[in-house]
């Protein structure tokens, strides 16, 4: 299920919504069922300064955020056929699993006459790494003339934690399977999280009023990729 909502009150803006049901890691096998909850709320306020004593028109907005992700096993006790029953093993939490992020965040845009400059900043507070993470983003762009336009763009995100690399903890008994006979997940709740640094430069040209050319450059550079690996595996051969 699924229910959101949203409501703007004299420049505030409130969002919230909640969404609910099952999530299957690994189709056809029983133990990567799970059924997840999630709750996302925020609020922003715009604040605008006007083109005081010519400085330019100044936009402010400052927000905050919140969200809770609660995930439990479908199965604890499955069968996978053949001879040895039930199976008795974990699910792919064993038990429940739940991670939370507080996130303020601003928002600055600046405009004079042919020049204008965003500034965003948000800092992550979560549970899972017990840290925050900032990300911001600066963009400044500037119409030379009404033919000439030219833009720069510098970045930095970081990827928000997830329950499946901070909390997985399954052993995959693989009855009726090919080798490996046993491989177990293990999430790491201290690793870093994925942070890329982006850069963007632009140009754009219309030499005449049929004719418009855009060229644009980018370079990203990232570190701390994460992906779901086995912690073991065991090879049973009889």
């Amino acid at each position: 299920c699924y229910f959101n909502a949203n409501a703007d009150i004299r420049g505030l803006h409130l969002q919230a919504n909640y969404s609910a049901g099952p999530e299957d890691y690994a189709q056809g096998r029983p133990g990567f069922q799970v059924k997840t909850q999630q709750v996302f709320a925020s609020a922003d306020y715009d604040f605008t300064f006007g083109d005081v004593a010519s400085w330019g028109e100044l936009d402010v907005r400052p927000g905050v955020s919140y969200q809770y992700l609660y995930s439990y096993d479908v199965y604890s006790t499955y069968d996978y056929g053949g001879d040895k029953g039930e199976q008795r093993l974990s699910g792919f939490f064993n038990g429940d699993a739940e991670l939370w992020s507080l996130a303020p965040s601003l928002r600055l845009d600046y405009e004079k006459g042919r020049f204008r400059a965003i500034l965003a900043l948000r800092s992550d507070k979560t549970h899972i790494p017990d840290k925050w993470n900032t990300s911001f983003q600066a963009a400044a762009n500037y119409k030379i003339s009404d033919r000439n336009f030219v833009r720069f763009v510098y970045g930095r995100g970081i990827r928000s934690a997830n329950l499946v690399n901070t909390s997985v903890s399954y052993l995959w008994r693989r009855e009726g399977l090919n080798v490996p006979s046993e491989i177990q997940f293990l999430g790491n709740k201290d690793a870093n999280l994925m942070m890329a640094d982006n850069y963007e430069v632009g140009y754009r040209l219309q030499p005449t009023h049929r004719l418009l050319i855009d060229a644009e450059g980018f370079y990203s550079r990232s570190k701390n990729y994460g992906s779901l690996m086995a912690a073991r595996s065991e090879l049973t051969i009889s």
